[in-house]
């Protein structure tokens, strides 16, 4: 069986996939971390890598950005591919002074800019704050504990886009309501993989490393965050093989 997006034939995919957003980050964690890993899927260019992590059959692939294209693969994972849990490990911009570079961020709640909610019969006027999985975000916090890695708990932003027209929206505008708010980060996936979870009564949560802060414009290269984000990567692995 295979979706228009995914040429994997079910059963190829394991019931917990770690989701970063980049293809090369995907492949990066399949070559430094799984054994005996087989591509099942590469349609679009998007590999699809099912492997060993400790004696446990883990699937690792990319979301691609924005909230679309996490929507696409998220919805056929949980509902053609019968995936139980998606972890989301991706790059963010802090909005906190105490969001600091490296720092990691579980989001708890996600909101966003968006109207992607309309896709799930949730009216445009109402406002479907998703969360994250109580027992996948109790374990990756119990591991960061217990290695003693930086990390904060508490809502996030999910928005449409990176860029925005400085005469229409100045990009501190929004930055200053959300951070007014105490909103940790933003990404450009989180609330859809979250949707799709709740819709689905999947499991699912978002690994977030902070590779820019607003408060300062300091930020990790494009090298960088393809390949020193191990911290994220290593707590998304445990916890997938420690539920």
């Amino acid at each position: 069986m295979s979706t228009p997006h995914n040429n994997a034939n079910k059963g190829d995919i394991a019931k917990k996939v770690i989701m970063p957003g980049d293809p090369l980050r995907a492949k990066w964690i399949a070559d430094n971390f799984l054994k005996n890993v087989k591509v099942v899927s590469s349609v679009r260019g998007i590999e699809v890598f099912t492997g060993e992590y400790k004696n446990e059959i883990i699937s690792v692939m990319a979301s691609g950005m924005g909230m679309p294209s996490m929507m696409i693969y998220a919805w056929e994972l949980f509902e053609d591919y019968d995936v139980d849990c998606i972890i989301r490990i991706g790059t963010s911009g802090g909005y906190l002074p105490k969001t600091k570079i490296n720092d990691l961020v579980f989001s708890m709640s996600v909101s966003t800019d968006s109207n992607i909610q309309t896709h799930f019969n949730v009216p445009a006027d109402w406002h479907f704050s998703p969360c994250a999985n109580f027992e996948l975000l109790s374990k990756a916090i119990e591991i960061a504990k217990i290695k003693k890695i930086n990390y904060h708990v508490g809502p996030t932003v999910c928005t449409d886009g990176i860029y925005t027209l400085k005469n229409l929206e100045p990009d501190f505008y929004k930055e200053k309501i959300w951070s007014d708010l105490n909103v940790l980060c933003s990404d450009m996936e989180t609330y859809a993989l979250y949707a799709c979870a709740n819709f689905f009564d999947k499991k699912a949560l978002a690994i977030l490393n902070v590779v820019v802060n607003t408060t300062d414009r300091n930020g990790l290269d494009s090298e960088e965050r393809e390949t020193k984000l191990i911290n994220m990567v290593e707590i998304a692995l445990e916890t997938c093989i420690n539920i």
